[in-house]
């Protein structure tokens, strides 16, 4: 299995390499430096149900480095309610 690694370069990047717009917020709560050694993670989810897409999703968010996921069971349509809102969700009102 081929890895590709997609780097995007920001006009908005400070001198140790943070993306100060994409990261504001984290970098008013956490400082520069922990955000950038949260850019230098390398991290392994096992397990997607409801709780690991949680967290799998909120530290891609964070800017971690890389995030791997694992998961044993396949996919059904039964995942779908949770890791999706119930917004679509038949109303007869």
């Amino acid at each position: 299995m081929e890895e590709s690694h997609v780097k995007i370069a920001h006009e908005s990047t400070d001198s140790e390499g943070v993306d100060t717009d994409r990261f504001s917020r984290i970098i008013a709560f956490l400082g520069a430096g922990t955000v950038k050694q949260l850019m230098s993670l390398n991290v392994l989810v096992c397990g997607l149900d409801g709780l690991g897409a949680e967290i799998a999703k909120n530290l891609i968010l964070s800017g971690v480095g890389a995030v791997t996921l694992h998961d044993t069971k396949p996919a059904s349509w039964a995942d779908l309610s949770s890791h999706v809102r119930n917004s679509f969700a038949y109303s007869p009102h």
